[in-house]
């Protein structure tokens, strides 16, 4: 009897250690799908980022395409004997004028078009009266809210704008009209 015990438990162990190594291929298999589950998923968000950021990219580009177009011209608004008047080129460059009786002042440099607003980065501000004019260096970003009001006039609004010789505050919606060439 003793040898059947003994038997039985020697079959039982030698069970138990075929159950133990397959337990243990098994969680080697598991681990080794988790790893690749993980590697894959981390490719994945990587490339899902990288498609999503050129997506924004092409929009942006696009947008940005769209406002020069929609923006290449001139604008003006007279109030008395002053004027101001924005310039936009289609390739990107943007003057602000304001006339008076005493004298001019322009503002140059780069505008970029986000939605609803126009971003003019001023570089240069010059001022005089006639050929006697002097101009001073600025880093400045102003910010102009814009709608178009019919089909060729504009409606900007800016709290960044000087208002103009009759102290008109351009934070109020103003329409410039646009200048015929």
């Amino acid at each position: 009897m003793m040898k059947k015990i003994v038997c039985m438990c020697a079959a039982l162990a030698l069970c138990g250690a075929a159950v133990t190594a397959q337990e243990t291929t098994v969680r080697e298999d598991v681990n080794e799908a988790w790893e690749q589950v993980k590697s894959d998923t981390a490719q994945l968000w990587s490339d899902v980022t990288s498609a999503v950021k050129e997506a924004g990219q092409t929009i942006g580009g696009s947008l940005q395409e769209a406002g020069t177009t929609l923006f290449a011209g001139t604008w003006a608004f007279t109030n008395g004997k002053c004027k101001t008047t924005i310039s936009c080129t289609s390739d990107g460059k943007m003057t602000v004028t304001s006339e008076e009786k005493t004298g001019t002042t322009t503002w140059k440099g780069t505008y970029e078009i986000k939605l609803g607003k126009l971003l003019f980065h001023v570089e240069e501000c010059e001022t005089g009266v006639f050929i006697f004019k002097k101009g001073k260096p600025m880093s400045e970003t102003w910010t102009l809210s814009y709608a178009p009001n019919g089909l060729s006039d504009m409606r900007f609004t800016s709290d960044d704008l000087p208002d103009d010789g009759n102290g008109y505050d351009f934070s109020n919606p103003t329409i410039f009209v646009a200048v015929k060439k």
